[in-house]
Parts: C-alpha cells; sequence; structure tokens
C-alpha cells in the first residue's frame, strides 16, 4: 500500500502562509495593544463606583470607604482586626520563643471568639453583605482548620 503525503503536506504550508502574511508581534506591541482595550473599558463605563478604595489609612482607621458609611464599615472594621490577629497569629507560629506556641493558641482562641462576636452583632450579614460574609465563613473555616491542626498536633 502506498502512502501519499499531499494531503498531509497541503495544511502545513497553509499555516506556512499565514504565519509569514502577519508579522511577528513583540511584548511592546502587544503590550500597547491590551494597554489601549484596557483604557477603552472604563471610558465606555462611566458609571461611579458605590464603594472607593482610599489610600493606606493611619492605624485604627478603615481603609473601606462607603458613601453610606455604617453597617459594612463596621463589618470592615473588625474583618480587618480579624486578619490582623490571623498575621500576628502566623508570626507567633514563626517564632522561636519558648512559649510562642502557648500564644499562638491563645491568639486562636481570641479570633474564634471575634468571629463569633462578629456574627452575632451582624446576623443579616449573609443577606445584606453576601461577599463580606463569604469573608467570614472563610476565615472561621480557617480558624477551625488551625485549631484542629493544633489540637492534633501537628505544630509540636
Amino acid at each position: 500500500m502506498k502512502i501519499h503525503t499531499e494531503q498531509l503536506n497541503a495544511p502545513l504550508e497553509n499555516d506556512s502562509r499565514r504565519a509569514a502574511v502577519r508579522p511577528p508581534e513583540g511584548f511592546e506591541a502587544l503590550l500597547a495593544r491590551q494597554m489601549s482595550v484596557g483604557e477603552a473599558a472604563p471610558a465606555a463605563n462611566a458609571e461611579a463606583p458605590s464603594r472607593v478604595l482610599a489610600p493606606p489609612a493611619p492605624a485604627g482607621e478603615s481603609a473601606l470607604v462607603s458613601p453610606a458609611g455604617g453597617q459594612e464599615a463596621q463589618i470592615a472594621r473588625r474583618m480587618e482586626d480579624l486578619f490582623s490577629g490571623m498575621e500576628d497569629y502566623a508570626g507567633r507560629l514563626a517564632s522561636d520563643a519558648p512559649d510562642a506556641l502557648r500564644g499562638a493558641y491563645g491568639r486562636l482562641e481570641g479570633l474564634a471568639g471575634g468571629i463569633a462576636s462578629l456574627k452575632g452583632a451582624f446576623p443579616d450579614m449573609e443577606r445584606e453583605q453576601p461577599e463580606l460574609a463569604a469573608l467570614v465563613k472563610e476565615l472561621e473555616v480557617l480558624t477551625v482548620s488551625e485549631t484542629f491542626k493544633f489540637n492534633r498536633g501537628d505544630y509540636l
């Protein structure tokens, strides 16, 4: 049986002709084209945002600015405290101090209490602020899983 390669070579020749017609693009050209597309999209959408992220706020102030303020700002402030607590917990775990694990576990218990307090203070958060409620759930899952790891003895 004889194999005819004419049909196999035809698509390869078409591809090589298409590649020869289009000049190769450099990174700069691709970046410029993508940036021009990105700049055109916000101009088309002239709607004002409902929330604006402000520059870094001084310590103790919330970086989330909302036109209404109120409940969302309170939740955001408490969430910032919980996230900074989680960072403190991670720092204590990484520490070589003799009582670092005891302090880390205490911080973890404080985080669990803070999450329970937040959920108790804003019981309708899931309905009114679903994005923040999702963050609270994720933080709660992380706290529970870290507590489980501690109790199992992973950090000894």
